[in-house]
């Protein structure tokens, strides 16, 4: 999950901190200036969160097709991913409205409380409809956890502390992304899966108690009265968070329906024109009716819109590439499930490494536009590079291409986000990075739907005729329901389905290079913000 902060909800610098133990009466930051030990305590429990927040996503994506193999329905595995997604693009606003009118203490409770609660109904769920509903419970307490740690930094630090501690966040974030997929998986094969989820409720109630006891209990005092509260939980936009909502569950369950064994083709067709529907009517609403838009998307005629066309185009093909290579290199490549989950860290790693250069090389040079048009480039060419070596024996040092295709992408989202920053009127910069960031989400939810959907396309194209058609019929289908089923059968049709299975895979790479692609003309024609 990509954390996010919002300006509006940042206290005037003025304001008084409350005490920080449950009968402490000492300031946050003290006479000297300095961040005392109450208040470090107190944003490490704030860390905790956030990594607990930002592992969640790499555990599900390294095992989903697990998962969901053990309800015999893989096609609905995506869902695990996309669930979490949903439920975080969903509620992020409304923990905006919480956080600056009930206090950050009970915005960041509210997310504790709905995370875990999302991860009980996970462990207990017999079906997978139940584990998709808690998989979207816990997003929409993810995305409090998230949004709402910035914003305790600002409030409990010291003023000279904020940056350092914010870089710490992004750390923290990063580690959890890294972690969360090996770990995920050496649990769920030794334990159960289960227990990925169970396991961390003792964590999470943990952080729940912390922050109960060492949060402050109200935010910095603002000069609303208490009566508005009511009045701005009103003022959400419900009809754009339904319609939002609306349109991509639709378009999910148009993509499941495609890529399942003798899906109905009239079942396609009303899902997509309902999400043709719901996404007009958001559209309209937040034009023309919100008065507090989800997505403002009248700032995109204000120059601001190609920023998020690049984060949705950028994040749907490497969340494609993400969300099955760890598949490819255990169904096509017989390569451990726990040595396989590692590429998701090589995945983060080289996403971070090329945000934090990025960051670097901007601050020295006050330049990003021929960086971002440059590594654009090198992403393109990398993924025709792992196109073109996903036909070869050597599955460890082909798959390393993950590195610089990840790279130069955190080179483009720094990039980026610095000229959206600098370009975006000072009235509308909030709302501008809250769209930045769920352009993220929504590129996220797709690519994490088009990615095992190519895949099954694919192989069920490849398979046909190369099979008895009894056999082949309860082949497509049970491969289709359980990614282990191919390890059952006889070596010579094994070798028929992984090939089968390769050429679906072949065209994720082909994904992430189109949309790299795409984003090279916006690159080109954007004019260069100054960075002071």
């Amino acid at each position: 999950m990509s954390l996010s902060e919002r300006t509006r909800l940042l206290a005037s610098p003025g304001d008084e901190s409350e005490p920080i133990g449950p009968n402490s009466m000492e300031s946050p930051k003290d006479n000297t200036g300095s961040t005392n030990n109450s208040t470090r305590l107190a944003i490490f429990i704030a860390y905790l969160g956030a990594f607990l927040a930002s592992s969640d996503e790499s555990v599900v994506i390294a095992t989903y097709d697990v998962i969901a193999s053990e309800f015999h329905e893989l096609a609905k595995g995506p869902w695990l991913v996309t669930g979490s997604n949903l439920g975080y693009c969903i509620a992020l606003p409304i923990y905006g409205t919480l956080a600056d009118r009930w206090g950050r203490k009970l915005s960041m409770l509210i997310g504790y409380s709905f995370f875990g609660l999302g991860c009980l109904i996970s462990s207990i769920s017999s079906t997978m409809i139940g584990l998709i509903a808690g998989r979207i419970v816990s997003g929409a307490g993810a995305a409090g956890m998230a949004i709402t740690i910035s914003i305790i930094i600002t409030d409990l630090a010291a003023p000279r502390d904020v940056a350092l501690l914010r870089s710490y966040t992004n750390v923290v974030a990063m580690i959890g992304r890294g972690v969360g997929a090996p770990i995920g998986s050496i649990v769920v094969n030794s334990l159960g899966w289960r227990w990925a989820f169970a396991g961390r409720l003792p964590l999470i109630v943990l952080c729940l108690i912390l922050s109960r006891v060492y949060f402050p209990s109200q935010h910095k005092e603002t000069a609303e009265p208490q009566s508005s509260h009511g009045g701005s939980i009103k003022q959400l936009d419900y009809l754009g968070i339904a319609t939002f909502a609306t349109a991509i569950m639709a378009l999910l369950l148009a993509m499941t329906v495609a890529g399942q064994d003798g899906g109905k083709r009239s079942h396609i067709y009303l899902w997509m024109v309902t999400f043709a529907l719901a996404a007009t009517l958001f559209v309209f609403n937040e034009i023309l009716w919100a008065g507090r838009p989800l997505v403002p998307l009248r700032l995109a005629t204000k120059g601001i819109g190609q920023y998020w066309l690049v984060e949705l185009v950028l994040f749907c093909g490497r969340t494609g590439l993400v969300a099955t290579i760890t598949q490819y290199l255990t169904q096509v490549k017989r390569i451990p499930e726990a040595t396989a989950s590692m590429f998701l860290v090589f995945c983060t790693m080289g996403l971070a490494v090329g945000s934090m250069a990025s960051g670097f090389a901007i601050q020295r040079t006050k330049r990003y536009k021929k960086r971002s048009i440059y590594a654009a480039v090198i992403s393109v060419i990398s993924s025709i590079l792992l196109f073109f070596s996903w036909h070869f024996d050597h599955p460890v040092a082909e798959s390393l291409l993950v590195i610089p295709m990840s790279t130069p992408i955190g080179i483009i989202i720094s990039g980026e986000f610095i000229g959206m920053s600098n370009r975006a009127p000072p009235e509308i910069l909030a709302s501008s990075i809250g769209a930045y960031y769920l352009s993220q989400q929504l590129g996220s939810i797709m690519g994490a739907a088009m990615g095992p959907l190519i895949v099954r396309t694919g192989f069920k194209y490849d398979i046909a005729g190369r099979l008895n058609e009894q056999v082949e019929t309860e082949i497509i289908r049970n491969v289709l329901r359980d990614a282990k089923y191919v390890n059952t059968l006889p070596e010579g049709i094994q070798r028929v389905v992984r090939s089968s299975l390769g050429y679906g895979y072949q065209f994720v790479p082909v994904l992430a290079m189109v949309t790299a692609a795409l984003c090279v003309p916006s690159l080109v024609l954007t004019r260069e913000q100054f960075v002071e």
